[in-house]
């Protein structure tokens, strides 16, 4: 007959396999004669299985927690068999700590969460295992598992659960928490924590944050604070689980939760009331509300969203009529400053149509941060890509960011699309420009294609310096002189990495980060302009905060995909031969070239270093003799501290538009509806030679057409363009190749 013993209050945070196997066998054992000799294994059901895991160590006790995460009561079968009594080394060898035991008792804190109860069965065979325990674990009311699954009425129910005072935040009053409060996640109940930390003036320690469970306890040393909240049967719902409130330590006025972001969340009603509040006045403001006294730095990050810039364009054929919507630019402020306080001066312009029921362009400026990513500067939407919506996004791009940033003059890239050139040129005349590489090489091909000649056109946009630049051209000139002639005509620092400006620190030949964009934005392409402009700020507002959190927690100096470059570069220098010629000046031959590398002056002969602002390899291998850091040698756009500085701002959100005031402004009306011939089409054009996404080629030959002799169609699909030559009638029959 089996027997069930219950072992009540069980802490997973301090429940080791030792202890498992004291409670259960001293409760099995304990009316069991002295003389009597058994062999006792442990086992546990997995939820939403027939199948039994085995209990030898601290790793299956943990893995028992994990699976029982969401469930309050977990029963341990016992199995026994009669065994002589003189047999004590099985004992011994069963019951002796494992590795893995000491390694839990070193370790961190890995406990599940909460108390619970655990209930030991004993099982007397096989055959009660597989029918009567089973069953009776399945059926047992007390047990938060699910039922069999052929029944779709009996489950969890998890109204049994939802006991407790939900949490509520109220204007005007302090945060309470208390063992058994509901949380509608666990976003919820971390903002909840922090914003109860901060009230009560004390530091915490995070052991988890994690989805699945929260426990935190006071940073002083001695003090009892402690708290831990996991989710319901749901598995979204939170709930404290345990909570102890008292503190034994001094209330402290600085805290380190009381970041920027809390604060602007916190003031947003009065900072949108009075954009120009004073730092004095947001400091007393805090202090008197919440007691601390934030730094100078956090109450200017604050209050960085008042000085957004948005203009507005519109036409009105005359004054009985409402302005009709031409233009729209917009720049926030976070992107504004992060732009100058953290990235390159180097942007990329472009355009995108938008599909949506009033057609226009979606004009947008990027820059790139520390880490490569993408970092939108401004952007607007206009009637279309032409000089005058250049002009207009120029302009007022130019009157926030400047000529000089940082001392650095700014440079554009673009795809040389309508009017943007000569809008550059007029509205920005001190700024270089370059052209994307791709865009240069797609005219190039039309008119010499060949493999040859890519290669060498390629190597000559992507070389540091003269000498392998020099090289690349000189092999296309001998390959064929007119590319040779069409290339050469080109501005040098416009498209070839060798002649663009140190001072950039940029060697970027493609305006790929603008296609990402466009890219990133594309479903949001076919909305309307007032939706599109407010999905846009959701998504930057969103990234700014993620960004700026993950890399609080990196520990490198510089950000981690600079840092994988770096390694890249570290196993390239392996290659090279270091001679120390004095000071920080060496000499480092790689093959059969020599390079000059000083490390004060930052530069090597080879160019990469001064162009990109990391070390070369051959700067590496120097810095690596030096023993010293490869990571204090990258430029200042690269650390940590720039990209901290980059997405340091904050865009402050905005109530629904049903909640707005009303404004006394007059009403603009839409542009008119715009709807091209034809079928709408959804995907971007390609070129002949690119290949469809996800498909293989049908044949193995490029496909030609018979009448107008040109790649990439046949004759069904021919616009019948003209051709340079025709071949006569009878060279069919002579068994000549026809001449194009």
């Amino acid at each position: 007959m089996d027997k069930v013993f219950t072992i009540m209050k069980v802490d997973p945070n301090q429940y080791y396999y030792m202890d498992m196997l004291t409670d259960v066998y001293g409760a099995v054992l304990k009316n069991q004669p002295s003389n009597v000799g058994l062999l006792l294994t442990m086992h546990c059901a997995i939820p939403g299985s027939a199948d039994l895991m085995d209990g030898t160590s601290t790793t299956d006790v943990l893995r028992m927690f994990e699976l029982y995460q969401r469930i309050k009561d977990i029963h341990v079968f016992l199995r026994a068999w009669d065994m002589n009594i003189g047999n004590d080394v099985m004992f011994d060898e069963m019951y002796a700590l494992s590795d893995d035991d000491y390694e839990w008792r070193v370790g961190t804190d890995n406990g599940s969460d909460g108390a619970c109860e655990m209930v030991a069965s004993d099982l007397d065979g096989e055959e009660k295992e597989s029918n009567d325990g089973l069953s009776d674990y399945q059926s047992n009311d007390d047990c938060d598992l699910i039922s069999n699954s052929d029944s779709e009425d009996e489950g969890v129910d998890i109204n049994r659960f939802m006991c407790g005072k939900e949490f509520e935040v109220q204007d005007g009053r302090k945060v309470s928490l208390e063992v058994g409060m509901l949380f509608g996640n666990v976003t919820e109940f971390r903002e909840a924590l922090r914003d109860y930390v901060i009230q009560e003036g004390f530091e915490i320690v995070r052991d988890k944050n994690e989805k699945t469970w929260v426990t935190a306890h006071c940073s002083a040393e001695g003090c009892l604070w402690r708290i831990h909240a996991s989710p319901l049967p749901d598995g979204v719902t939170f709930k404290i689980k345990t909570f102890q409130f008292e503190h034994t330590c001094v209330r402290g006025t600085k805290n380190t939760n009381a970041t920027s972001t809390w604060i602007a969340k916190k003031l947003a009603k009065r900072l949108r009331a009075n954009p120009d509040m004073k730092i004095d006045g947001i400091r007393s403001e805090i202090r008197e509300t919440y007691g601390i006294e934030p730094s100078n730095m956090q109450l200017y990050r604050a209050r960085t969203n008042s000085g957004s810039l948005v203009k507005i364009q519109y036409d009105r054929t005359n004054l009985s009529v409402n302005p009709t919507f031409k233009r729209f630019f917009i720049c926030f402020q976070a992107m504004k400053s992060g732009f100058l306080e953290g990235c390159r001066p180097f942007i990329g312009l472009d355009g995108c149509h938008l599909k949506g029921p009033y057609g226009g362009v979606l004009l947008a400026g990027i820059a790139l941060d520390g880490n490569n990513g993408l970092f939108p500067v401004a952007f607007a939407i206009v009637e279309g890509e032409t000089k005058e919506s250049w002009s207009f996004f120029l302009y007022y791009l130019h009157s926030i960011i400047g000529t000089n940033t940082n001392r650095m003059p700014l440079c554009f890239m673009t795809d040389r699309q309508k009017g943007v050139v000569e809008a550059i040129n007029k509205i920005v005349p001190e700024a270089t420009h370059r052209v994307c590489g791709r865009h240069l090489y797609n005219n190039f091909k039309k008119k010499f294609p060949g493999l040859n000649l890519r290669n060498h056109f390629w190597v000559a946009a992507r070389a540091y310096n003269s000498r392998v630049f020099n090289f690349a051209m000189d092999k296309m000139k001998r390959d064929k002189k007119d590319a040779y002639e069409w290339l050469i005509e080109k501005p040098l620092h416009s498209w070839s990495r060798h002649a663009f400006d140190p001072r950039v620190r940029s060697d970027h030949v493609t305006n790929n980060m603008t296609e990402s964009f466009n890219q990133w934005v594309g479903d949001l392409r076919g909305k309307p302009i007032l939706t599109l402009v407010d999905s846009l700020r959701v998504k930057l507002m969103g990234r700014i905060h993620c960004r700026y959190d993950k890399a609080c927690a990196w520990e490198s100096l510089v950000t981690p995909k600079i840092r994988q470059k770096l390694n890249v570069i570290r196993q390239d220098s392996r290659m090279c031969i270091v001679v120390f010629a004095g000071g920080e000046e060496y000499e480092v031959t790689e093959g059969v070239s020599r390079f000059v590398v000083n490390l004060h002056a930052k530069s090597c002969a080879c160019r990469a270093w001064e162009i990109s602002g990391l070390p070369c390899k051959h700067a590496a291998a120097c810095i690596a003799r030096k023993r010293a850091n490869l990571e204090e040698y990258c430029d200042e756009y690269y650390s940590k501290a720039t990209y901290l500085r980059a997405y340091g701002g904050i865009i402050h959100p905005i109530s629904d538009e049903s909640m707005w005031p009303v404004g006394n402004h007059e009403v603009v009306e839409p542009p008119p509806f715009r709807r091209l011939p034809g079928r709408p089409k959804k995907n971007r054009r390609r070129e002949l030679d690119e290949p469809t996404p996800g498909s293989q080629s049908r044949r193995s030959s490029t496909i030609r057409c018979c009448i107008c002799k040109q790649f990439g169609h046949n004759k069904r699909t021919c616009q019948r363009g003209p051709v340079k030559g025709k071949p006569s009638s009878n060279a069919g029959h002579q068994g000549e190749r026809p001449h194009v």
